[in-house]
């Protein structure tokens, strides 16, 4: 993504259809900002909440943010639903056509 080398990658079109973009933001862990990955967490289709990872795998969520699942609105519906640790979890799973 833009620069930031990850590990079995979603590709362009997944990222891109869950909103997935980098931004610059201030890194609490390196008193800094930094570039980082911006995963948007949704409920009905708005933006709740934003986590936000640097390459050195760094996180942090908008203060004061709803707590959400990642990819909930995609269960909407759904009468199996596979839980994975993580967003890039998450992704990869959609790349792979689950």
């Amino acid at each position: 993504i833009g620069g930031l080398r990850l590990r079995f990658p979603p590709g362009e079109a997944t990222l891109a259809r869950n909103g997935v973009a980098l931004e610059t933001v201030w890194s609490p862990a390196h008193k800094e900002k930094r570039l980082s990955i911006a995963f948007p967490y949704t409920r009905n289709g708005e933006i709740v909440n934003v986590k936000y990872r640097t390459q050195d795998k760094h996180f942090t969520q908008v203060k004061g943010a709803e707590k959400s699942l990642y990819g909930l609105d995609d269960v909407a519906g759904r009468t199996d639903i596979i839980f994975v640790e993580g967003e890039m979890d998450k992704l990869s799973l959609e790349e792979a056509g689950a």
